[in-house]
């Protein structure tokens, strides 16, 4: 089975922030705009990836032969300069997103996607540690990368700056003490 770059990205505080339907449309729109863009300006082709909804957030599963290295540097840093840009008469309040980032398998079957990679992907979105980690902070983009995205990307790509991430470890069901790898923060 070849392997897949696998994104995943949740609006930080959507039901607080976006308390009515209507702010709640609007940033989803802009959260979907944002990662389009993003890709767009990276060179990933997100018309090929497959997409699903995730109501505050989006799962993106890219080609297999799209370089996984990509989605650090330089889509990360294209994500969070969009995410700055004012938008507009837009009342949904600037947006802030937690991503999850890994490279792994994928099944395909009549319903969706479904592997341990992709279990391991909202494992990461949803660690306690990298939550607490975004609380301290205002940033509009943090990023958590499992280590063997990190690892790969450390090795192969020209762009990576390992000292602008640092090391943690998840704890969350299966995954005890697995190491990641947050950036953003």
């Amino acid at each position: 089975m070849r392997k897949s770059a696998l994104f995943a990205a949740d609006i930080i505080g959507f039901s607080t922030a976006c308390p009515d339907a209507r702010t709640q449309i609007q940033a989803r729109n802009r959260l979907y705009d944002h990662i389009q863009e993003a890709f767009d300006l990276t060179g990933l082709p997100w018309w090929e990836c497959h997409r699903e909804d995730r109501g505050d957030g989006a799962l993106v599963v890219a080609p297999t032969d799209t370089d996984p290295t990509l989605f650090l540097d330089p889509l990360a840093h294209h994500l969070r300069a969009l995410l700055r840009r004012p938008h507009g008469d837009d009342p949904a309040p600037p947006l802030r997103l937690r991503l999850a980032v890994h490279y792994g398998e994928v099944h395909h079957d009549a319903h969706g996607v479904t592997s341990n990679d992709l279990i391991l992907l909202f494992r990461l979105l949803d660690c306690a540690t990298f939550k607490r980690a975004l609380r301290t902070t205002d940033t509009a983009l943090g990023m958590i990368v499992s280590n063997a995205l990190y690892q790969h990307a450390t090795r192969h790509s020209r762009h990576l700056d390992p000292s602008s991430y640092r090391p943690i470890r998840i704890t969350a069901k299966e995954h005890r003490r697995t190491p990641a790898w947050i950036w953003g923060l």
